[in-house]
């Protein structure tokens, strides 16, 4: 089962697309997030995130479960 936090920290970098941000915003750290994410992914089957040195985008999947997150 994923945590709630997981999912607060998973729509607020869906919105903000910043790894940064999102850890800046929500008082953690970086890696945490990353960690959390990854589980997340793990548990869900699917690649939700593209990520490369300068960017962050939502997969198709990843804006999927981002709609059904916010509900």
């Amino acid at each position: 089962m994923i945590k709630m936090s997981y999912i607060e920290e998973y729509v607020t970098l869906a919105e903000t697309l910043n790894y940064t941000k999102t850890a800046e915003k929500l008082f953690t750290a970086q890696s945490a997030i990353s960690r959390h994410i990854a589980i997340i992914e793990e548990d869900i089957g699917a690649k939700l995130f593209v990520r490369d040195t300068r960017n962050v985008r939502l997969t198709a999947s990843g804006q999927v479960v981002y709609e059904y997150f916010k509900e």
